[in-house]
């Protein structure tokens, strides 16, 4: 039914009275508003049903205004559009992210565009459909942060790296090496590097849990080499104690074990390595790099395992071998001679080409070693920050920035948040989650450059059995929680994802 006039008008009068009231106590409120040019108050004539929604529209833009008036002098259209790509709030919003960008990171530096050669054509196209240079860096298809740019937070220890990416970057599809299909399994029951007993049963318990078949599913050939480093050894010496407890013990199970692994690696095998405590990388890395002498080493550990025999505190071997295969040791150990003649045949594994993730309990003096190094560090903390992708594409980047390096994956289970992998013995809250621990496997086998996987540090006499199976677990897997955690993230490493 419609209105008389009269009644027309005494209803118009009171919105408007409601208006001048609502103002005011705006007024009152903001008085900052005074000073806004009075263009920008007036509101366009519009049907009386929108009229409700336009002056709301006004009190917003006002109240804007008044607490950041540098938007005023925003070069930007101040007409109200029904698009909203064209919205004036939305306009200054780019405008002050353009202008703190320029304050921070300064010029944008135009990238080269990224091609790829398709391999039918023999042609160079772009990389992605619509790809052009003012597009983000990628690698590996994903995208990766702008590095080392001003004030930003970055990670803990990331060094100089490169932000172009040449056309044999890891996009390619044409590989420098084919990856290999055979998996030599080797097992170093040695547990000699730690005080615990226990973890020198992980390679047994890691086989019956149904290794063998989960590799196969990967459509890899499985080749189990046994397990090394059985002997039994002579108590070290008082000398020998003073620089690495069971130097001579470790030495010589270690050198049993780097043996294979060169041997695997003359085959062009996968090298499986399953530990044992970590004193295994030292035999397992230089095993691999004698026939890789390019390979980078992606190192997953709660710990830095960078301690010499001076700094050490408890004097054993497992928180020293990555130090040791970088050539820091400035004596040599009583049955580690293989070692020595290495690392003068083929010179220690470069600190730029090693990447540490995952890292949250170091000694004072590891720390201080770690700080002047040129290792790449990224901590728990990097990955609360910038998640566990960025931090993997930052840690690819920076160990093999154009994409044709080997790789080799050692990956310590304590890394994982004890939640996780209860069965382990140098427990450190705070660490990895189960799907990030997945998650670097995964990313480490999309690179199709992983030759190598060191799995150290499960010690089944700690571990908790699993206390029920849910919908999503590998029928093939059993064990212990901690044990069959291994075995999954072999298989993620070998291939395994979720699609």
């Amino acid at each position: 039914m419609a209105l008389q006039p009269s009644l027309a008008r005494r209803s118009s009068a009171v919105l408007e009275e409601a208006r001048q009231r609502l103002r005011q106590r705006f007024l009152q409120r903001w008085p900052a508003a005074q000073a806004v040019p009075s263009e920008a108050l007036a509101v366009t004539a519009m049907p009386e049903t929108q009229d409700c929604l336009q002056a709301a529209r006004e009190r917003l833009r006002i109240r804007y205004l008044a607490k950041w008036p540098v938007a005023v002098e925003v070069n930007a259209p101040r007409v109200l559009s029904k698009v909203y790509s064209q919205s004036p709030y939305l306009e200054e919003a780019r405008q002050r992210i353009r202008t703190r960008a320029m304050a921070r990171f300064g010029p944008k530096e135009e990238l080269p565009e990224l091609q790829v050669q398709d391999t039918a054509t023999g042609q160079s196209r772009p990389l992605l459909p619509g790809h052009s240079s003012a597009s983000p860096l990628l690698l590996g298809q994903k995208p990766i942060m702008p590095l080392l740019l001003g004030t930003m937070r970055r990670p803990s220890m990331l060094r100089a790296v490169s932000t172009r990416v040449s056309s044999s970057s890891p996009l390619s599809p044409r590989l420098s090496f084919l990856r290999p299909r055979t998996v030599s399994l080797i097992g170093a029951p040695i547990a000699d590097g730690q005080p615990l007993g226990g973890v020198d049963l992980a390679p047994d318990a890691i086989r019956q849990a149904g290794l063998q078949r989960v590799v196969e599913r990967q459509n890899f050939n499985f080749q189990d080499s046994g397990n090394v480093g059985m002997m039994t050894g002579s108590l070290s010496t008082d000398q020998e104690t003073q620089l690495v407890k069971n130097s001579s013990v470790i030495g010589r199970k270690v050198g049993e074990l780097h043996k294979s692994a060169k041997a695997a690696a003359a085959d062009r095998n996968f090298v499986l390595t399953i530990g044992g405590d970590h004193s295994i990388a030292s035999g397992s890395i230089t095993g691999v790099h004698a026939h890789n002498p390019n390979m980078s080493v992606i190192w997953v550990d709660a710990h830095g395992d960078c301690n010499t025999p001076e700094s050490s505190e408890s004097k054993n071997y497992h928180g020293m071998p990555l130090a040791h295969v970088l050539g820091w040791f400035e004596t040599s150990l009583p049955g580690f001679e293989w070692c020595d003649q290495h690392l003068n045949e083929c010179g220690p594994l470069p600190e730029s080409r090693v990447a540490l993730v995952g890292i949250r309990d170091l000694d004072a003096k590891e720390r201080a070693f770690v700080k002047q190094s040129g290792l790449h560090v990224f901590t728990m903390s990097d990955i609360d920050c910038f998640g566990i992708g960025q931090v993997m594409e930052m840690a690819l980047a920076c160990v093999d920035n154009q994409g044709t390096r080997p790789l080799h994956l050692s990956f310590d289970i304590d890394a994982c948040d004890p939640d996780v992998a209860p069965g382990t013995g140098t427990r450190a809250r705070g660490g990895l989650s189960y799907r990030e621990a997945h998650y670097i496997c995964e990313r480490m086998s999309e690179t199709q450059r992983l030759i190598s996987m060191d799995l150290v540090e499960v010690n089944p006499s700690l571990d908790d059995a699993m206390s029920q199976r849910l919908h999503g677990d590998d029928p093939d897997i059993k064990g212990s929680r901690t044990v069959s955690l291994g075995v999954e993230l072999v298989a993620s490493a070998l291939g395994k994802c979720i699609l």
